[in-house]
């Protein structure tokens, strides 16, 4: 009787403990909707997020934006962990000079710009991590896009690139 006992007191806290832990992981999203980081699907158009400072770009399928009444843009993909997830952040700066920050020139959309990738490789207690930072001019207004992913690499994926592409100003 005592080992019955035991059994129903450890199916119960096993049952609470899987009932907390489905809620603050799902947060009531169904899993197939969740965001893939990094993102693994061509941009589609459907995604376009616009912000009021006059500027868009497409978020990937299953991204949402983190602040949407926000002039700069922050998605985020929509996961189990939001804190442990990659993110695409896109704003207005003030004139400044990319070199003396270590930028490297490129070719963005056929025009000047300037990029510079920082990895950190995993550690002991945090995964690897990898930040790439574009910064353009256009029309005397400069613009600045960060995207971060828990990889480490040295150049952004194909994919990522596309997303970059769907950069435009708004009219």
């Amino acid at each position: 009787m005592k080992l019955l006992r035991e059994v129903a007191v450890s199916l119960l806290i096993v049952g609470v403990c899987y009932f907390f832990f489905a809620h603050i992981v799902f947060r009531g999203v169904d899993p197939s909707t969740l965001g893939s980081d990094p993102p693994v699907s061509p941009p589609e158009e459907v995604h376009r997020v616009v912000s009021p400072a006059g500027f868009s770009i497409v978020a990937p399928k299953n991204w949402g934006s983190a602040f949407p009444d926000s002039p700069e843009i922050q998605l985020r993909p929509r996961t189990a962990f939001p804190g442990r997830c990659g993110f695409f952040s896109v704003m207005k700066v003030g004139p400044w000079d990319p070199k003396s920050e270590g930028y490297l020139p490129i070719t963005f959309q056929g025009q000047k710009a300037w990029q510079r990738i920082e990895s950190r490789p995993t550690t002991f207690d945090d995964p690897a991590v990898t930040y790439y930072e574009l910064t353009f001019e256009r029309d005397g207004q400069w613009y600045y896009i960060k995207y971060g992913v828990q990889e480490e690499w040295d150049e952004p994926s194909e994919i990522v690139r596309q997303y970059l592409d769907t950069f435009r100003i708004e009219p």
